[in-house]
């Protein structure tokens, strides 16, 4: 009896310290201006994440040079599914995709935009300094025809100060900005 109260006591966690959950949203803010629409409809396509990018415990680039996942902070999902709501709202902020629809709509596209999730990082490698990176790849696809075609691609990157602590604000801004930069770089026809 003495033995299984003892393995209650160590299944129940009581020593492990709390998880803190962080979520990525698109900030708020002024919009850039809308570029004249390229496509009818758009489609959002795979968005996922490089290891070893893809968990939800934040990864962490010390200043030895390692990297670690941090136990205690976490993203509330997969990084590449926050990831993917930050480009939805992207892309209806840019204009050139009409209207977006989700990779799941039966919706026929005239194009897919797909992203990588190439980096998603608390970077803590400069000492004291803590910044938030985020880097992602495009790939913008022609759906229009039974053939699909590649029509381009691009890279953005956003790295924003995470010293306060405030991830969620640090990580949703981050993302933004490579988004945002990625749609810039991006060829469109």
């Amino acid at each position: 009896v003495m033995g299984v109260a003892l393995l209650a006591g160590c299944i129940s966690g009581k020593d492990r310290m709390p998880q803190k959950l962080w979520t990525i949203t698109f900030p708020d803010g002024s919009p850039a201006r809308p570029m004249e629409a390229k496509w009818a409809v758009s489609r959002i396509g795979a968005v996922s994440a490089a290891p070893p990018f893809d968990g939800v415990p934040i990864t962490v680039f010390r200043a030895d040079g390692s990297i670690a996942r941090d136990p205690v902070h976490q993203f509330a999902a997969p990084p590449a599914s926050l990831v993917k709501r930050v480009l939805a709202k992207a892309m209806e902020e840019d204009g050139r995709f009409g209207m977006t629809v989700p990779a799941h709509s039966a919706a026929p596209a005239d194009a897919t935009l797909e992203a990588l999730v190439a980096e998603i990082a608390l970077d803590a490698s400069s000492g004291n300094s803590r910044y938030a990176s985020v880097k992602i790849e495009l790939s913008l696809v022609d759906t229009s025809k039974p053939v699909r075609r590649l029509l381009g691609k691009s890279r953005g990157e956003g790295r924003v100060n995470a010293a306060s602590g405030n991830y969620t604000a640090a990580f949703s801004a981050a993302a933004a900005n490579a988004v945002r930069q990625a749609l810039n770089n991006i060829p469109v026809p």
